[in-house]
C-alpha cells in the first residue's frame, strides 16, 4: 500500500515501523521526537526506525527526519521525492535486508544546518540522474561504505568519505568529495571536469592511501593536503598522503595539487 499526497504520518520516540516489501510513499512521513513539559528530553539514546521488509521503499513524496535522537531508514530505497535530514544522527542502514543495501537518489536529499546523514559500511548511496544532495551550513554527509556518483549533483559541503570507503565515479554530475582523517580508500572511474576530490589528513591522524582503478582518469581537480585543527597535534612529515594507481596508468587531464605539509606520494604510471 502507499501513503497518498493528502495523508501524513508522524512517528514518536522508540518506535520501529516495518513496511510491506513494496511500500510507496506519495505523501508526507515525519520521524520526530516531542518532549512534553517537565519530561526527560529526547536524546540520541532513543531511536525511530522506518524499515522496508525485504523489498524497496519508493519515496515519491517527502520523508523528513526531524528527531533529536537516532533515526534509521533501513533497507533499499529509491528516492524520487525529498529526503529531508534535519536531525543530528540519521542513518541509512541494512537491518534484516541482504547486503549490500542501495539507496538510489533520483530526487533531493536535503541536509539541514548541523544535521548529519551517515551511510554505513554495508550501504551504497547512488546519486543518480535527477539527483541532488544539498547540505546547508554545518550539515554533513558521511560515507563509510560506497558512494556511486552518477549524473546527480552535490552542493554545500563536500561528501565526506571515511576509512575503507569507496568512491565510484560513473557520471559527470557536478560534485565535491573529501577523503579524510587517514586510512585506506578506493577510487574508481573518471573524475569529471565539474568534480573535485580532496585527499585530506586531519591533524596527526596517520597515513591516508587512495588506490585508483587501473585506468583512472582525472579531468577535474584533486588536492592532497593536511589540515591542523586549533590546539591539535600538527601535521608532520612523518605522515603520508598517497594516490596510487592499481597497476595501470593514471591519466591526468585536469589538476593535481600537493599542498600537504607532510609527505605526498604519487605512485604508479602517470600520463600528465
Amino acid at each position: 500500500w502507499s501513503v497518498t499526497g493528502v495523508q501524513t504520518c508522524a512517528l514518536p520516540i522508540y518506535i520501529s515501523v516495518a513496511t510491506s516489501a513494496a511500500f510507496t510513499n506519495d505523501g508526507t512521513i515525519t520521524l520526530e521526537c516531542f518532549t512534553e513539559p517537565g519530561s526527560t528530553p529526547c536524546s540520541t539514546s532513543g531511536s525511530e526506525t522506518l524499515e522496508d521488509d525485504g523489498g524497496v521503499l519508493t519515496n515519491n513524496g517527502t520523508i523528513t527526519a526531524t528527531a533529536n535522537n537516532q533515526v534509521q531508514l533501513n533497507g533499499n530505497i529509491t528516492n524520487n521525492g525529498t529526503l529531508a535530514v534535519q536531525g543530528p544522527d540519521v542513518t541509512f542502514d541494512q537491518a534484516g535486508a541482504p547486503s549490500p543495501i542501495t539507496v538510489d537518489n533520483q530526487g533531493t536529499i536535503a541536509v539541514a544546518d548541523n544535521a548529519l546523514l551517515v551511510v554505513p559500511g554495508n550501504q551504497a548511496l547512488t546519486n543518480d540522474t535527477g539527483g541532488s544532495i544539498a547540505t546547508a551550513g554545518q550539515g554533513k554527509v558521511y560515507v563509510e561504505g560506497i558512494f556511486n556518483q552518477g549524473a546527480g549533483e552535490t552542493s554545500g559541503a563536500p561528501v565526506f568519505l571515511t576509512n575503507a570507503s569507496t568512491l565510484n565515479l560513473t557520471g559527470s554530475g557536478a560534485s565535491n568529495f573529501d577523503m579524510y582523517q587517514g586510512g585506506n580508500f578506493r577510487l574508481n572511474g573518471t573524475l569529471a571536469s565539474s568534480q573535485s576530490l580532496t585527499i585530506e589528513n586531519v591533524d596527526a591522524t596517520g597515513d591516508i592511501d587512495v588506490q585508483t582503478s587501473a585506468a583512472f582518469t582525472n579531468d577535474g581537480t584533486i588536492t592532497l593536503e593536511c589540515f591542523t585543527e586549533p590546539g591539535a597535534t600538527p601535521c608532520s612529515t612523518s605522515g603520508f598522503e598517497t594516490l596510487e594507481d592499481d597497476g595501470g596508468t593514471l591519466t591526468n587531464n585536469g589538476t593535481i595539487t600537493a599542498t600537504a605539509n607532510n609527505q605526498v606520494r604519487l605512485n604508479g604510471n602517470i600520463t600528465n
